[in-house]
């Protein structure tokens, strides 16, 4: 009896502990705080509209360089809307150093490696093109898998492209596609290849987005540069090996870095991320940089997708506050060294 009355007197305090966090979690997990400008972090992962933020920043308030972190897209080149991801062959066979492409009379022998995700009952679909002549189509599945498609080969082809066509989302589901690597006449190149290009659809049009790379450090780099910022102020530092948590991963490559290059002196650093991300990313480089006493900023850019009037509506939203509170108690308890 006397547990039981513990449990109903404990239940009102652990509802109002549900509704102020509710309340208060996304403000606290999406701050902006100052620092004088010096040095400007861009994370890699991080969508269009962040760096447009992050550029004007960059020239209205006279940062030294921009330093991009990620990591490689191991968990597969996200296709999040309609579109292409085109391998340019004669680049392919530049990287690879073979021939990929002899007799047009042969058969055209290529395997891709993908999954989906699914929303309205569906998974994604995709079509495999050799220039202009599609050689397959398929339905993707939530496993990654590999198909193989066989196809004579076609004339005067210089392309093999991955059509994404049948984009969607819902409330509680988005559908994506994720490809991870692309065999052409036994020669595989994962995404994380120059060779390979990304074209969105927009009104019709297919419109180039950006250019892979291999690492997210690295693609951010080439995306800031097409944003207009000078190659030789934008420094990619990519990280490979996970220690502890991604972010914390990256703060120590970037101090790493530093430490390696002191002729790039740092007085400050500036994280722009995006949304309730910019919690955990202050703690990690707060964490990694305090020991050489240098001030650490961050700007919360606003999320297109979450928002601080709607993120309880949907479930993604709700996962990703949950995830994001669970990083920050991580690096804030567990991530020390």
């Amino acid at each position: 009896m006397n547990r039981r009355i513990i449990v109903l007197s404990l239940l009102p305090l652990f509802f109002i502990f549900i509704l102020l966090w509710a309340k208060f979690i996304y403000s606290y997990l999406s701050p902006t705080i100052a620092v004088c400008p010096d040095v400007m972090i861009v994370e890699g992962w991080n969508p269009d509209q962040t760096l447009d933020e992050a550029v004007q920043a960059f020239w209205h308030n006279h940062y030294k360089y921009i330093v991009t972190t990620g990591f490689p897209e191991t968990k597969g080149f996200c296709m999040g809307s309609q579109g292409r991801l085109v391998l340019d062959i004669r680049e392919a066979e530049k990287e690879s150093g073979k021939k990929i492409i002899s007799d047009v009379d042969s058969i055209l022998s290529v395997k891709i490696t993908l999954r989906g995700t699914k929303a309205g009952n569906e998974y994604a679909h995709f079509k495999l093109f050799a220039g202009t002549t599609i050689i397959g189509e398929a339905y993707t599945t939530r496993r990654k898998q590999t198909l193989i498609f066989r196809h004579k080969m076609p004339h005067d082809f210089s392309t093999m492209t991955i059509e994404f066509d049948n984009d969607t989302y819902s409330a509680f589901r988005d559908r994506n596609l994720y490809v991870f690597s692309l065999s052409v006449n036994n020669i595989t190149f994962p995404v994380n290849n120059e060779a390979f290009k990304y074209y969105t659809r927009l009104s019709g049009q297919y419109i180039f987005s950006r250019q892979a790379g291999k690492t997210l450090a690295h693609e951010t780099a080439q995306r800031l540069t097409r944003k207009g910022i000078p190659d030789s102020l934008i420094i990619p530092v990519g990280s490979f090996t996970k220690h502890k948590s991604r972010t914390y991963t990256t703060a120590t490559d970037v101090m790493k870095w530093s430490e390696a290059h002191p002729e790039y002196h740092i007085e400050s650093l500036t994280i722009f991320t995006s949304g309730i991300h910019a919690r955990r990313s202050f703690l990690s480089f707060n964490k990694v940089f305090v020991q050489d006493n240098i001030p650490v900023g961050v700007v919360s850019c606003k999320d297109n997708d979450i928002g601080s009037d709607n993120w309880w509506k949907s479930f993604n939203g709700i996962r990703e506050v949950i995830y994001e509170t669970a990083g920050v108690i991580y690096i804030m308890f567990i991530g020390k060294e």
